[in-house]
C-alpha cells in the first residue's frame, strides 16, 4: 500500500503546488528518498515536470542531484532531455558543488547518452546551446 503523504508530495510536485509541497517536508524528508513505480524520485520527477521552483524546494530539503533512476538518468539528464534549459543551467551550477564540470557533462544514462546527446536528439536547441 503506498505511502499517502508520498503520494500527496507527488501530485504537489506535478501541481507545482509549493506550499503542500513545503508542509509535507517540513514533517518528513524522508519522502524525497522514496520511489514511485517507475523508480523515480520526487526530484526525478520535478525534472520530468521542469518547475525550477519545485526543484529549488526539493534540493534545499536535501534531495540528492546525484539519484538515478533504473535507466540511469539523473535530475539534470532528464532536464537536458526534456529540454528544461533554465532547469538544466540550475542542476549545472548545484551539481559543481560536488563534482568536476567535466564529469557533470559526461554522466550517461545506461544506454550510454549524455545531457547533450539528449538534449540534441529531442532537438532542444536552447538546451544544446547551452551545453
Amino acid at each position: 500500500m503506498p505511502n499517502k503523504n508520498f503520494t500527496d508530495l507527488l501530485t504537489a510536485i506535478k501541481n507545482d503546488d509549493i506550499h503542500t509541497i513545503d508542509a509535507l517536508l517540513t514533517h518528513d524528508t524522508n519522502l524525497l528518498n522514496m520511489k514511485n513505480e517507475h523508480g523515480n524520485t520526487p526530484i526525478l520527477i520535478a525534472a520530468i515536470r521542469g518547475n525550477l521552483d519545485t526543484m529549488k524546494c526539493l534540493f534545499n530539503y536535501g534531495a540528492s542531484l546525484q539519484e538515478t533512476n533504473p535507466d540511469g538518468l539523473t535530475a539534470f539528464l532528464i532536464a537536458a532531455k526534456e529540454g528544461h534549459t533554465q532547469l538544466v543551467e540550475y542542476l549545472f551550477q548545484n551539481l559543481q558543488n560536488v563534482m568536476k564540470k567535466s564529469a557533470i557533462l559526461n554522466q550517461k544514462t545506461n544506454r550510454g547518452n549524455t545531457a547533450l546527446s539528449l538534449a540534441t536528439t529531442n532537438k532542444h536547441i536552447e538546451t544544446v546551446q547551452f551545453l
